[in-house]
């Protein structure tokens, strides 16, 4: 999330986040407001840590010859339901509050129209209804596959390119993918391989829970601005610094990544 001109004038801590992924030996410089902050200002550093992540999966296909399909423009991606951490609602939400008219009212009269559309298919309260039942496997492939036939681009997507790309949520970091980009305008009817990375959505989903086990809750984008106005952020604050060791801790606890930091 870009962070509003009030976070910027607040007194900054770094440090340098050290990853052992696998093979890989990462390390990322980060900066967090230094104050008591909400979790949501942190968001930032975190986006940096996932592209980070992500970067080391695409350095390891490189050396086994896979080569990326994803580019600018290549955007049918950009027409499934995208599952946000309810942070990532109420930071979106915030984003759009933040736009100049009339750009603010374009981007919500998007949103608009893209809940019409899904009510009208009878497919939002069964999105809403997966979304707060966290559910997951075949259940939401068929509900996704329902979502995506209907076209409905993100609310944000403009000329095929994504328009708040430095604050894209995780789950679009996270979608890189190896098979032919042809095949992802055409879900179901061949397989499309995704990029394996470590992902930090889990520990994102849990950081409200005081590191304890996560949520099985997700957002559908296109509602992030309806969810956002009925739930109220948690009240919790702590200095940035301890919100990114929350994350590690909740990170750490996942097989295969140790981290740390200096």
């Amino acid at each position: 999330m870009s962070p509003p001109q009030d976070i910027l004038r607040r007194p900054m801590a770094s440090a340098r986040l050290r990853l052992a992924d696998g093979d890989m030996r990462i390390e990322v410089p980060i900066q967090v407001p230094s104050d008591a902050v909400a979790a949501i200002e942190v968001l930032p550093a975190v986006h940096r840590l996932q592209d980070a992540l992500v970067d080391a999966a695409q350095q390891r296909a490189a050396r086994r010859g896979q080569a990326i399909s994803c580019r600018r423009g290549c955007a049918a991606c950009c027409r499934q339901p995208v599952a946000l951490i309810d942070i990532e609602a109420w930071a979106l939400a915030a984003l759009v509050e933040r736009l100049p008219e009339p750009r603010r009212s374009t981007v919500r009269a998007r949103f608009a129209a893209a809940l019409e559309r899904l009510d009208a298919a009878g497919l939002k309260n069964r999105l809403a209804e997966a979304g707060d039942a966290g559910t997951q496997g075949g259940a939401i492939r068929a509900l996704s596959l329902d979502a995506f036939a209907l076209g409905i681009a993100c609310p944000f997507l403009e000329d095929e390119a994504c328009s708040i790309y430095a604050d894209r949520p995780l789950a679009c970091r996270q979608h890189v993918v190896t098979t032919p980009a042809e095949r992802c305008a055409e879900p179901g009817k061949g397989e499309i391989a995704a990029l394996p990375a470590t992902s930090l959505s889990a520990a994102l989903q849990g950081l409200l829970d005081g590191g304890r086990r996560p949520r099985r809750r997700w957002v559908p984008l296109a509602l992030a601005l309806e969810w956002a106005a009925a739930h109220k952020p948690p009240a919790e604050r702590q200095p940035g610094p301890a919100w990114i060791e929350r994350l590690l801790k909740a990170l750490a606890d996942s097989a295969g990544t140790v981290m740390g930091r200096h």
